[in-house]
């Protein structure tokens, strides 16, 4: 439960970030702070870790998105699929059904009607290109 806070605090980061074209810093200014130090820090290494890998994360994402440009994206299914490729490729410290999961609460819940199924999709065509990439932690 405290990890799932903290992708969704990571989420609202992204997502301001995006939308108001802020750094994290700016965007850490705005968002609620979460009142566990731990569930914050996880949050905040969520984020920079996917700041730091945008672009490979981007490159990434369009390659999977088919006929998508990710700049076409909402900014919710654009932020959300960050956070998840971010934590899939560079963190791997949870188990991918975990990410995918938690990516899908979070698409249910903020974004648009068919915004699971989008990030279902994308994600879904990651895991099958770059299978040993994305593999489980052990």
């Amino acid at each position: 439960m405290r990890r799932q806070k903290a992708r969704e605090t990571a989420f609202l980061l992204l997502y301001r970030m995006d939308m108001g074209h802020l750094s994290l810093e700016e965007a850490m200014e705005c968002v609620e702070r979460v009142p566990d130090a731990d569930i914050w820090q996880y949050s905040q290494k969520l984020a920079e870790t996917v700041c730091g890998k945008q672009a490979e994360i981007d490159r990434i994402l369009q390659a999977h998105s088919l006929e998508w440009s990710v700049e076409r994206m909402s900014s919710t299914d654009r932020s959300i699929l960050r956070l998840a490729v971010g934590e899939l490729l560079f963190l791997r410290e949870a188990p991918v059904g975990v990410l995918i999961d938690q990516a899908l609460r979070l698409s249910e819940k903020y974004g648009g009607e068919e915004s699971s199924h989008f990030v279902h999709g994308v994600l879904g065509a990651i895991l099958r290109d770059e299978p040993a990439d994305v593999a489980d932690p052990r």
